[in-house]
């Protein structure tokens, strides 16, 4: 299967980088990202994102988390849990690699009377599920 990728260099820390790959690395992305937009889909419209959250939404996060896991965290706290159990009745989540705090959050977020969590990892912890 042919990689599709948006960069013009295939350095990566899949496997450990000398001095020598690290510097190239910075170099070609610096480089790639003077112009950004040489390999992608002339036919795909490209905006800012714009999220439309409260004050209280975003100190309710956890400032120290990545940008990614900010945006994730307020894909599922925002998600009308209410409507989505009228639809689909009672929420059921899985995690795998589990973190206790993402048992947690998950049901905070979706109210726990309509949840049921199950985390595995390798090792069983009854804190798990609830």
């Amino acid at each position: 299967m042919t990689s599709v990728s948006t960069s013009f260099h295939r350095i990566n820390a899949d496997h450990k980088l000398s001095t020598w790959s690290k510097l190239s690395y910075l170099a070609l992305n610096w480089l790639g990202n003077q112009f950004p937009y040489t390999a992608v889909d002339p036919a795909l419209t490209i905006k800012d994102f714009r999220c439309d959250i409260s004050d209280a939404q975003w100190r309710s996060l956890n400032q120290t988390s990545s940008p990614s896991r900010k945006l994730s965290d307020l894909f599922w706290k925002t998600l009308p849990w209410s409507k989505i159990k009228k639809e689909l009745g009672s929420i059921h989540f899985l995690t795998a690699g589990v973190v206790t705090a993402a048992r947690a959050t998950i049901t905070h977020w979706c109210h726990a009377e309509n949840a049921r969590y199950l985390g595995i990892d390798s090792t069983l912890s009854n804190q798990w599920v609830i």
